[in-house]
């Protein structure tokens, strides 16, 4: 989560860092979607970073992102029988 903190702040492409990566921003909030990159395929992750500004003395200001929760939002179940339409 720290690197794609900092690609936001750089601009890097964060599918460089998270194959299938999606950043969403609402407010003073962020939401990062990713697939997961170990474990059984299909599964799809996010993480909210909470964003705020501080002024410094020279009067300039710095963001600061802190990361709120990080947790798998999909996983497929292992029943194929769910997957199929009626």
């Amino acid at each position: 989560i720290t690197r794609v903190w900092e690609s936001y702040k750089t601009g890097e492409n964060l599918e460089d860092i998270l194959p299938g990566a999606k950043l969403t921003s609402f407010g003073r909030k962020i939401l990062v979607f990713w697939d997961q990159l170990v474990g059984p395929p299909g599964r799809k992750k996010s993480s909210e970073i909470s964003l705020e500004r501080y002024v410094r003395y020279d009067g300039g200001w710095d963001e600061v992102g802190s990361l709120v929760w990080s947790s798998a939002i999909l996983a497929p179940t292992a029943d194929p029988l769910l997957y199929r339409s009626k």
